[in-house]
């Protein structure tokens, strides 16, 4: 601030602090000199003037100075305005021109990516003439390299992926009137199909899972069959031994009309395998059924169904492992509108359910999806929320599994991010360094959008 000295030969009074004010905020003080003071007064031109007068004057050009300084530090920074989100600057775009649902896992936590041996992670997604795969070389998916295309496997309008230790990737689809397996093999630059093996060739439904159980080389695959008594889960073992087939398959629940049926399952890597599901002839609950693993004549038996302890419409589940052979699942209470977790160790029942998040809406919470972190002994719960209405989002929470706390939610995507949506999250089940999500963003053409995620 520069003052003309003609100015200053006058009282510090409002004509002439006026021309400095910043804003309607700034407090002016002027302080009245005392006698004591007067004999300091320094000689010369104002020499005149009380002592008080300049520490006034001072005072103000001081406030004056910082109030400056302050809104160039705000304008330098770039802070935001209040009550507006930064945008998320670790977000990647992993695909673009997908279809609308790329990422949408069926409210049964479908696994679309999986880490290699070496760190690569892969995701998978779907065309209507193609299944494409994209990796991240190895950067925790700081970068993203072209998509692998896949012509042989069409038609694909849900799916699953898991991989083994030959990092092969085991993927199940629903073309929408079948069920379907195939076998991808990691080649230099290139993925080679197996021949497509027909699961169900007359079913309509979507809900279809696998897991890869690494000790018997056996892909568990789990999906939906239907008769005209209605819907049941069903499951299959596909084997790698002589060459991949259908092992075993059958129905785990008699079929029902009431509701449809959903189902999801988790392999602890060795050979214990949970499947969870929806029954078809129940308007309330979840069940599930356990197994070990093959007897001594290489078949799967699967214990008696076990009922949660929880009496409501659930719309949403999922389910995931730990190194420590614990199952840990969420389930989308539809009634009193929140996810409840339970988890379970081999031989024991399922645990209390316990309230990892209470929403406000129905539409704030949908589409729950659980990921594990080996390295950090995190489990990572992520879901789609409309709380920045009518653009969907995506939030998570996260646990330590010494913790029986959840802490969250937290956003991941805003509407500084993601304007018009971002939808149907997705992630890993299990990785050992860096977690990272998935979603589907709207907009005038469709994109797959990823960003790491990190406990607080």
């Amino acid at each position: 601030v520069v003052v003309d000295e003609a100015e200053l030969e006058e009282e510090p009074g409002p004509d002439l602090v006026a021309p400095y004010l910043q804003d309607e905020t700034t407090t002016v003080i002027v302080e009245e000199s005392d006698e004591a003071a007067a004999e300091l007064q320094p000689a010369g031109r104002f020499s005149g003037w009380p002592i008080g007068n300049w520490i006034g004057l001072t005072m103000i050009l001081v406030g004056i100075g910082l109030a400056v300084f302050a809104v160039f530090v705000l304008q330098e920074t770039g802070d935001e305005p209040a009550g507006e989100e930064p945008a998320n600057e670790e977000i990647r775009t992993v695909a673009t021109g997908v279809t609308p649902d790329a990422t949408h896992a069926r409210w049964i936590g479908q696994q679309r990516s999986v880490t290699l041996s070496d760190g690569t992670l892969v995701l998978v997604y779907p065309t209507a003439d193609s299944l494409n795969l994209v990796e991240d070389g190895a950067t925790s998916g700081a970068t993203w390299e072209e998509p692998h295309v896949l012509d042989e496997v069409a038609g694909a309008k849900s799916l699953s992926v898991d991989v083994d230790s030959k990092d092969r990737l085991h993927v199940v689809y629903s073309d929408g009137v079948s069920v379907n397996y195939v076998r991808l093999k990691n080649k230099p630059e290139q993925w080679k199909p197996s021949r497509i093996i027909q699961v169900d060739d007359d079913t309509t439904s979507l809900h279809v899972d696998v897991a890869w159980d690494e000790q018997n080389q056996t892909a568990h695959v789990v999906w939906v069959q239907m008769s005209d008594a209605g819907e049941a889960p069903a499951w299959a073992a596909l084997t790698n031994q002589d060459g991949i087939h259908l092992r075993q398959e059958g129905s785990l629940t008699d079929p029902g009309q009431d509701v449809p049926v959903l189902v999801s399952l988790a392999a602890d890597g060795r050979a214990s395998l949970v499947v969870t599901y929806r029954r078809g002839d129940q308007t309330t609950g979840w069940s599930s059924r356990f197994t070990a693993g093959p007897g001594d004549d290489g078949t799967w038996e699967f214990s008696e169904e076990e009922d949660l302890p929880i009496d409501a419409f659930v719309g949403a589940a999922d389910v995931v492992y730990d190194r420590q052979r614990t199952a840990h699942l969420v389930l989308r209470d539809s009634d009193a509108i929140n996810l409840s977790y339970f988890r379970k160790t081999a031989g024991d029942p399922w645990s209390e359910g316990e309230i990892a998040f209470d929403a406000r809406r129905v539409e704030d919470l949908d589409f729950p999806t659980l990921s594990y972190n080996a390295g950090e002994e995190n489990l990572y719960l992520f879901f789609q929320t409309e709380e920045y209405d009518p653009a969907g989002e995506v939030s998570y929470l996260v646990k330590s599994l010494e913790s029986t706390a959840w802490q969250g939610p937290f956003d991941i995507t805003t509407p500084a991010d993601a304007p018009e949506g971002a939808l149907y999250p997705t992630a890993p089940d299990r990785v050992s360094v860096q977690t990272i999500v998935f979603w589907t963003r709207t907009g005038e053409t469709y994109e797959i959008d990823s960003a790491p995620v990190r406990a607080p």
